[in-house]
Formats: C-alpha cells, sequence, structure tokens
C-alpha cells in the first residue's frame, strides 16, 4: 500500500495498532449468473530497504442474491464457511446432540447401514451444500426427495402422537446431501419441537449472514 497520513509505513507505527483499510466495489450489472456474483483478489504488501514482501492473500465475492436477507453482500470466498450448534444452548440443545451423534457415531443413528458415513463435519472432509428450492425445477425435487425420504424414515420410529415433537433431520433438508440422495447416510431423530424451530431459524439467519447461497459449500461444527 502506497504511503499517505492515515496509513502508517513503520514497523513501530503498526506494532502500536496502526490500520490499513481495503475499500472494494462492485456494480451489480458486472456481476455474472442469477446472483451477480463477482470476484476479486486481495492482497497486502509490505516494503523496506531491502525490497517488498506479500503479508496476506485473500479473495472477495461479492453478490446480489434476492434470497438473502440483505440484497447485496460481500464474504471472504478463500475459507470454507462452518455453521456451529452448541450442546450447552439452552434453545437447540437436542438439535446439537443429535447432529454430533450422526457425525460421531453414525452406527448409532437411524435408519441403521452398515457402513454408515454422514457428511457435513469438518472431519469427514465432506462438506454440505446448499439447496434453494425455489431456484429451479431440479431444486424444488430434490427438496421434496428430501422430505419424503425423512417422513418416510420417521414413520418407523414415530413416539405416541404429540404437539410437541418433530422429527429433525441431519444433514439439512435444505441442502443436496439431504435424506432425498437415497444411500441412508443421514439420521433422523423426534426432538422438542420448539428446540427442532429454534435451531432451523438459527440455520436460516446463518444462512443469511454468511451470503450462503444455492450450491455453496459449508460444514457444520457442534461445540461443547
Amino acid at each position: 500500500m502506497h504511503a499517505n497520513p492515515s496509513n502508517p509505513t513503520l514497523l513501530s507505527a503498526w506494532q502500536a495498532g496502526g490500520t490499513a483499510t481495503h475499500d472494494i466495489s462492485s456494480q451489480r450489472a458486472d456481476g455474472y449468473g442469477r446472483d451477480y456474483v463477482s470476484r476479486c483478489a486481495v492482497a497486502s504488501y509490505v516494503r523496506n530497504t531491502g525490497g517488498s514482501a506479500q503479508m496476506m492473500s485473500s479473495g472477495m465475492r461479492m453478490d446480489s442474491a434476492g434470497y438473502l436477507e440483505q440484497f447485496n453482500g460481500a464474504i471472504f470466498d478463500r475459507v470454507m464457511p462452518v455453521m456451529s450448534y452448541s450442546r450447552s444452548s439452552t434453545s437447540h440443545k437436542a438439535v446439537a446432540d443429535h447432529i454430533h451423534d450422526a457425525q460421531t457415531n453414525p452406527a448409532s443413528t437411524w435408519p441403521t447401514k452398515p457402513g454408515k458415513a454422514v457428511p457435513g463435519s469438518v472431519a469427514s472432509g465432506k462438506p454440505l451444500s446448499r439447496l434453494y428450492e425455489q431456484w429451479d425445477a431440479a431444486a424444488a425435487t430434490q427438496r421434496q426427495k428430501n422430505e419424503t425420504a425423512k417422513n418416510n424414515a420417521c414413520a418407523p420410529v414415530r413416539p405416541t402422537p404429540s404437539d410437541d415433537l418433530d422429527c429433525d433431520e441431519y444433514p439439512f433438508g435444505s441442502t443436496w446431501e439431504g435424506a432425498g440422495v437415497g444411500d441412508n447416510n443421514f439420521s433422523v431423530r423426534y426432538l422438542d419441537r420448539s428446540q427442532n424451530r429454534s435451531a432451523g431459524g438459527s440455520l436460516a439467519a446463518w444462512y443469511a449472514s454468511d451470503r450462503i447461497l444455492h450450491r455453496d459449500r459449508f460444514y457444520v461444527a457442534i461445540t461443547p
């Protein structure tokens, strides 16, 4: 970066808390595809009497996806986003426990399957990918397959009918790796309805805040 009054150039100034700002903008019309996506590289360098060296290199993605809460936004796109739930949460602990079991002990979950391997954790190396069902006919069809397969799997383990329970599924129905894939590498469990819906609301909010577009990949982490 070039020196100016607001951009410290001495090491001592940086060590004292100096900062630099990158201002990046993109016109919606310059983007491509339905979400008007545009990308750029971002890098910072340091310079001294011996030459210069790159200190940081990343990239940004900008979009104007109409199905996200905030119409325009940007993210760093060279990292894999991670959605997390906490097992100590008072609002969705039951969902966190379910996902934890599915990721770490899939043999203990329903439906049963020899060698069952449920995707989505960082350890699995197999991320999930968002399914926005209103994207096109294929997305709508897959979302319905996920729902049907989930309901079919839930039926044999349905408890006494109760308005207080929902059948939770993982991977989420809003992903391409949901129950409708047909390989039985998923889990269903009846849970407290309020916790299940709280967790669903958190997922939807995270999709919006982290700007997870249709087919964007991400991991799910369960914290203590």
